[in-house]
């Protein structure tokens, strides 16, 4: 905005907000008495008025009209106020209101603003405040209030940081898979939350069940709030055990903005290898029938460590085939007949899964057994997978280890983030959890929601890096490499 245009508007705007002030604090007492008006104390009233005002504007290259001018022509618009309040009550409000609102010291009235504009702003103000039941002292607060009000709201604000700006999502596991579809559907709505309303990009940084994306968000991007991370809060968990060197970061140190859902393990099996239910296929494993579980990575996912969990405290000898870049790659590898099996969370396969479990013959997928109750018909009747271990000390295992499936898909910040731009995003996370949008388009997909905010997920992660040393020597058959615990 040009200064001209700039100070015009403060001064018309000035004069609506105090006439609109004054008129409203209307009170029961009668005015108080005042001094008589005198030239002088006008002229500096309205020449500290008019100085506070001016400071709010980029200065002009030269001079408008002077201040005596300006006290002249109001001491003459004055002479018709209404009886009831005096002009030397007006100037001395707005001497105090002028001294409240700004200490910058203009030497002259900025260029644009008229003598005329600035004595017409006065009168409205005064004839509004000469209403009969309007004490002196809430004459002084209502004016003092539209001063401090006008000027404030003169000064030119500062855009929001993401303003024209991008932010980036790396998802740790392949298009298509259970994180990807939920941080896309995130994604599409969270940036009108946020102040500024960038948009959210999401790349898909893939290796090492989602370490690589992990590792990259902890120590490589910056902390500035546009690089986000979407990866495998299990990681925690073998953080916890010492278990994986290609672990490079400190999970209490990650910003934890929030989570759309808990999560569910469940196992299923295709139809086209025999058995079908819990009980047949641990019947079949003790009878030599080499079930082939498919996984991303050998460690640290439920696609990894529910079979080898399973094995370890039923006595099952399933065998786990890893390697494939995300769950969408496990499905087909199911569909191909490359593995038998496979577990991995209700809440994404039976969204990512959907067609295979409505398949029919060898082409089905069918969940047998799972980690946590359920109401969800499609797999409320299975039983649990920790069901069938008849030892109590291994049988709780499962409890310790399922503390990382409380949270699931958590969207991260690097460390050192700023504290103002975490909360910001927080805010936005929360908001688009609850955005109606957002709700008809998850609906619509199927996704299962049951929202975490980042201030739980950051109590959830403290309690499961306090592993304490015996169960961390417990469940060292979970982790590639020995840890120390």
């Amino acid at each position: 905005m040009k200064p001209t245009i700039f100070i015009r508007t403060i001064s018309l705007g000035l004069a609506i907000m105090l006439s609109a002030a004054i008129a409203a604090c209307g009170g029961e007492s009668a005015p108080t008495p005042v001094p008589v008006d005198t030239g002088a104390l006008v002229k500096q009233a309205v020449e500290q008025a008019l100085k506070s005002a001016a400071s709010a504007a980029p200065a002009a290259s030269s001079p408008g009209v002077s201040p005596e001018d300006v006290a002249s022509l109001i001491q003459d618009a004055m002479k018709s106020i209404p009886k009831g309040v005096s002009a030397a009550e007006i100037a001395k409000i707005a001497k105090d209101a002028a001294d409240a609102a700004a200490a910058a010291n203009a030497p002259v009235i900025p260029k644009g603003i008229t003598a005329k504009e600035v004595a017409q702003a006065a009168q409205e103000a005064a004839k509004a405040a000469a209403k009969p039941a309007m004490t002196a002292e809430q004459l002084q607060a209502a004016v003092a209030n539209a001063v401090k009000s006008a000027v404030s709201e003169a000064i030119p604000k500062e855009a929001p940081f993401y303003e024209g700006k991008n932010i980036r999502l790396l998802v740790g596991y392949s298009a298509g898979g259970g994180y990807d579809t939920y941080g896309r559907a995130i994604a599409r709505h969270i940036g009108k939350h946020i102040p500024g309303k960038p948009d959210v990009i999401v790349e898909n940084m893939t290796g090492a069940g989602s370490t690589i994306a992990a590792n990259y968000v902890f120590s490589e991007a910056k902390p500035d709030g546009l690089t986000l991370g979407l990866w495998n809060s299990n990681h925690l968990f073998i953080k916890a055990l010492d278990g994986n060197p290609g672990i490079m970061f400190a999970g209490e140190k990650f910003g934890w903005i929030g989570a759309p859902s808990d999560g569910n393990p469940v196992c299923g099996v295709m139809g086209s290898i025999g058995p079908k239910t819990m009980d047949e296929m641990v019947k079949a494993s003790k009878e030599g029938t080499r079930i082939k579980f498919g996984s991303t990575s050998e460690f640290g996912s439920s696609l990894a460590d529910v079979p080898r969990l399973h094995n370890y405290t039923v006595g099952t000898e399933w065998d786990i085939i890893s390697g494939y870049k995300g769950s969408s790659k496990v499905r087909l590898a199911l569909q191909e007949k490359e593995v038998d099996a496979a577990c991995w969370g209700w809440e994404s396969m039976s969204v990512t899964g959907r067609a295979m479990l409505d398949a029919e013959g060898e082409d089905k997928f069918i969940p047998f057994a799972k980690l946590f109750p359920s109401e969800d018909p499609e797999i409320s009747d299975l039983p649990l997978l920790q069901d069938l271990a008849t030892d109590e000390v291994k049988k709780n295992l499962w409890d310790i280890w399922s503390a990382g499936y409380r949270f699931q898909r958590p969207w991260t910040t690097p460390p050192g983030t700023p504290d103002d731009r975490l909360q910001t995003l927080r805010q936005a996370f929360d908001a688009t959890m609850a955005d109606p949008e957002f709700l008809a388009d998850a609906n619509k997909a199927g996704l299962y929601l049951n929202p975490m905010k980042g201030e739980e997920i950051e109590q959830h992660v403290a309690t499961i890096l306090r592993l304490g040393k015996d169960d961390c020597k417990a469940l060292q058959f979970l982790v590639l490499d020995r840890g120390s615990c």
